[in-house]
């Protein structure tokens, strides 16, 4: 690392990866070395505050400010303005907006890629977030899966949820696709679905495009066929995201295989109807988290599907892609599984 300069150094510091092989690498390819300067002083209450702590011009720093906004990296407050808390923040912000895509280019992606791969199961497990519950987000069956169910609620239902956002609903595209793109090509990147505040911070850095419910749904329609699940905070109200996650998302790659760190299931479990099912497996292809399985029927002589009901966490994939309808979801939570407000942030 000798030939990185110690601004970034500092700031790989300040945001505790400075242990990382590739993180500083990622800085340097991100932030010119007048702007690494200037995060590394904040948060400040203004720009003449750090113009003046850096002997830059004022305007120098503006400029340069805003370009840190647009790229992920700075966030204007009331008080002034702060860095990305995190390297959560960081991750999912500086990878989406397309004004930066042929300046940052794919070294940029790729460094990304080795982080995720190499050194960010160690990171999360030595700096864990400072949650105030075990899991501050929950899964969203897929609307498909539920609509014929008895008892679903509003905010289980993707259609209900888009309806409730109408006037400020985004796509923005999904970081973790940019970054895992050679290894996923044919995956749409346009598919993380965003709503009020954090919309509109999409859509004022440039990175988000503003949609319609309907295409917003005709986005998920596009989707179905891939092993994606919906995620969301864990609260009633969906007014902040739902990623559309995918095996190659940061948050399955923090997280034990077959698994989702942090994460309640949805009010749902999914079933099979053995008489039914064929044993084309097509089930297993689309579980992220091992729960559809095959075992033997000796009633049937041969082997059929069945529903690992500890590890299900109803999240629709299976019902939807069941090619001859054998799979069904069954309510299993009260409403009150699902906690009335979540506070807290990424």
């Amino acid at each position: 690392m000798s030939s990185i300069d110690p601004a970034y150094e500092e700031l790989a510091a300040k945001y505790r990866v400075q242990k990382s092989k590739y993180f500083p690498q990622i800085l340097e390819k991100l932030l010119s070395l007048e702007q690494a300067k200037i995060v590394c002083e904040l948060p400040a209450a203004s720009s003449e505050e750090i113009a003046e702590k850096l002997n830059m011009d004022k305007g120098v720093v503006d400029k340069q400010i805003q370009e840190l906004y647009e790229k992920g990296v700075v966030y204007y407050k009331r008080k002034g303005f702060r860095a990305a808390y995190n390297l959560y923040e960081l991750h999912d912000a500086t990878t989406t907006n397309p004004k930066f895509y042929e300046s940052l280019g794919e070294e940029y992606l790729d460094l990304w890629d080795k982080w995720t791969q190499n050194e960010a199961a160690q990171w999360f497990k030595e700096n864990p977030f400072p949650w105030d519950t075990d899991t501050p987000m929950r899964i969203i069956p897929k609307w498909k899966s539920i609509k014929d169910v008895p008892g679903v609620m509003p905010f289980d239902d993707m259609r209900h949820i888009l309806k409730e956002n109408e006037d400020t609903i985004a796509i923005n595209p999904c970081s973790c696709l940019r970054i895992a793109k050679k290894r996923f090509p044919d995956v749409p990147e346009e598919i993380c679905i965003i709503v009020q505040r954090t919309a509109q911070y999409s859509i004022d850095r440039g990175s988000a495009k503003k949609t319609t419910v309907k295409e917003a749904l005709d986005m998920l329609e596009r989707i179905e066929k891939y092993p994606m699940v919906h995620v969301g905070y864990n609260e009633k109200p969906v007014n902040r995201l739902v990623s559309n996650s995918l095996s190659c998302c940061l948050v399955f790659g923090i997280s034990p295989p077959g698994t989702l760190e942090n994460t309640a299931p949805s009010r749902f479990e999914a079933t099979v109807d053995s008489d039914m099912c064929i044993g084309c497996r097509c089930c297993i292809e689309v579980c992220l988290f091992d729960a559809a399985k095959m075992k033997h029927y000796p009633e049937f002589s041969e082997e059929r599907a069945y529903i690992d009901t500890k590890k299900c966490v109803g999240c629709g994939n299976c019902v939807v892609n069941c090619c001859i309808g054998a799979r069904k979801m069954k309510l299993v939570r009260p409403p009150e599984f699902i906690p009335d407000i979540f506070e807290g942030h990424y």
